[in-house]
């Protein structure tokens, strides 16, 4: 009857100890961030808009809010004035962690994309939470151009780009 007795406490003990040591690995895996990596921000578009780069900040304050900032350039866009057919920012949305409507500050001409030189557009995006920080986010932004080769038209058509960028809320 001892025998068993000790077969099973040295079962149970062996096995406890294994148990220790995976739980503890698993700790220290967690502590690295080895489960939730920093992945970079990064966005997405086409030709003739080009994305660069994009950052979300979370402002507190009252009212809080998100300061969104994407690097934007253009290729080919017309660049006449009068009449305005620059390529233009004309709206972007966050879509996670919470659907947020911006609105792109549009002041002076910061809304214009110019050709061939990079621009931060600027919009801010009310409702963002201090507690989002950190999070990873997703949204769009709208841009309207028109080409170059048509600028002199009559009425030259105007085009539309959706840019989809992701990265981590600062």
């Amino acid at each position: 009857m001892e025998k068993r007795g000790q077969a099973a406490t040295e079962f149970l003990t062996t096995y406890g100890w294994m148990i220790l040591i995976l739980i503890i690995v698993v700790a220290a895996l967690g502590a690295f961030n080895i489960f939730k990596p920093n992945l970079p921000n990064k966005c997405d578009s086409a030709e003739p808009i080009f994305c660069s780069d994009v950052k979300l900040s979370s402002i507190s304050g009252p009212p809080s809010y998100g300061d969104l900032r994407i690097v934007l350039s253009a290729s080919g866009t017309s660049i006449k004035n009068p009449p305005d057919l620059r390529a233009k920012a004309t709206q972007a949305n966050i879509t996670s962690p919470q659907n947020l409507g911006c609105t792109v500050v549009t002041t002076s001409d910061a809304d214009v994309i110019p050709t061939d030189t990079q621009k931060i557009i600027a919009a801010q995006c009310n409702g963002l939470s201090t507690s989002n920080k950190g999070k990873r986010f997703t949204g769009t932004a709208t841009v309207v151009y028109y080409l170059r080769e048509t600028e002199n038209l009559a009425n030259p058509v105007q085009h539309t780009k959706e840019i989809t960028f992701s990265g981590t809320i600062e």
